[in-house]
């Protein structure tokens, strides 16, 4: 029952703050006025509160004067690279392989970060893409890095053929199929992101089984500290709302966290 902060893998915040510079951003002053400390770029061991998106998309928004500028940036991102989602794709046999395999580790990008792979006679899609509570910025921009990903590990065989979004404000319909290659219906029940079924048994021809139960391997150590870092999170939580009271025993945490005292 521990309901850990929501955070955002340290790689989300090197991803945007080179999309800044490849967009011909004032990178600096964005992070600046949302109160992104340079030095954070360089920190790979930390991850950022997901609370602080909101101040780095309205920031982004205000100095740009764009108000499209989550979908922009998406554009501008560098291609997700070097970490161990990546290497769980190339090394799964086929291309549905690495994205179920992938999605059961999507923690390790962010807490914003949901989606169920949906596939159905006649389609299939990506539902709920990011939590419903993730700013539109934060789930165009998302979703324009991971088309542009997905056709990367396809070598170019992923077509994003239609997206729905919950969002009842967005770009110009010609932007969207400049960026996604796709028309775009808005506020919709549900995110979706449709794209191309038979893709899904595209072979991954550089696929290594010994690397890939290395990988997994990798990854789940990755969220075993994650949720580690949840558990030291809400204990110092839970002290510090109980100091007032002055009950702040082992077994008085252990109770109000609802786990074992040991």
């Amino acid at each position: 029952s521990i309901m850990a902060e929501r955070t955002d893998s340290h790689i989300f915040l090197r991803l945007a703050y080179q999309a800044m510079l490849n967009a011909g951003m004032p990178a600096e002053a964005i992070l600046a006025k949302a109160g992104v400390a340079l030095s954070r770029l360089d920190d790979s061991h930390t991850r950022t509160p997901n609370a602080a998106q909101s101040f780095f998309w309205q920031a982004a928004e205000e100095i740009t004067r764009d108000p499209h500028v989550g979908l922009h940036l998406g554009e501008h991102a560098p291609l997700y690279r070097g970490q161990v989602l990546e290497y769980l794709f190339t090394s799964s046999p086929t291309f549905g392989d690495g994205l179920k395999r992938a999605m059961n580790f999507h923690r390790l990008l962010s807490d914003a970060v949901t989606g169920a792979l949906v596939i159905e006679d006649d389609a299939c899609y990506l539902s709920t893409l990011t939590d419903r509570r993730a700013s539109r910025h934060f789930t165009e921009c998302f979703a324009a890095g991971l088309i542009k990903f997905f056709r990367f590990v396809t070598d170019d065989n992923f077509k994003v053929l239609a997206i729905h979004t919950e969002h009842s404000e967005g770009a110009p319909p010609a932007e969207y199929m400049r960026i996604y290659g796709c028309n775009v219906t808005l506020g919709c029940s549900e995110y979706r992101m449709y794209f191309n079924k038979e893709v899904l048994d595209y072979r991954i021809w550089q696929s290594e089984p010994r690397l890939l139960r290395l990988h997994e391997q990798i990854a789940q150590e990755q969220l075993a500290e994650l949720q580690r870092f949840d558990l030291v999170s809400e204990v110092k939580r839970a002290i510090g709302e109980m100091l007032e009271s002055g009950n702040t025993s082992l077994e008085s945490i252990a109770k109000r966290l609802e786990i074992p005292p040991r």
